[in-house]
């Protein structure tokens, strides 16, 4: 599994940045759910791949 972990840290960084910014303004927080996506292997089980 690809758990997005490029997206992760680039919204880091931009709420980091953006928290920076405005260090006098509260927010509510947030939730950021990255992409996600299944990478097919020979070792979850997906026959014929690399052989």
């Amino acid at each position: 599994m690809d758990v997005g972990s490029e997206q992760i840290a680039a919204s880091a960084v931009d709420l980091l940045i953006e928290r920076i910014a405005e260090k006098d303004v509260r927010r509510a927080p947030r939730t950021v759910k990255p992409d996600f996506r299944i990478v097919r292997r020979e070792s979850t089980g997906f026959p014929g791949l690399g052989r």
